[in-house]
């Protein structure tokens, strides 16, 4: 019970996370021509927003006119969930064996650190 509930959170953590960047990358070009006032800064945040929403346009671009293709101008909330939940589950999905990777060495079977008197 306790790996199944950790592996969930971990889950729902990294989707949050992926909402999060998702959220930003669909209005990537307003918030970084207010904060910064440059265009190459727009430019560069416009950018690394698209590469973020890779997972969301491959699943679009895939289903050709099965989804609606206007959603990220009419709902831009339900794109980047979309983006979320897939993006989200990549990132666990790679990272998973990493963060739960169990040691093949027993704690009794760690070598101690030698003590060094100088």
């Amino acid at each position: 019970m306790k790996e199944g509930l950790r592996y969930s959170v971990a889950l729902l953590a990294f989707i949050g996370v992926a909402f999060v960047l998702s959220w930003f990358s669909v209005f990537a070009f307003w918030y970084a021509a207010f904060a910064f006032h440059s265009v190459p800064a727009v430019r560069f945040c416009e950018a690394i927003g698209s590469t973020i929403l890779i997972p969301v346009r491959v699943v679009f671009w895939m289903a050709g006119d099965f989804f609606d293709q206007t959603a990220p101008l009419t709902d831009p909330k339900s794109y980047a969930a979309l983006n979320a939940v897939l993006l989200g589950s990549l990132i666990y999905s790679c990272c998973r064996r990493f963060l739960f990777a169990k040691s093949s060495v027993a704690p009794e079977e760690q070598a101690e650190p030698a003590n060094v008197d100088g």
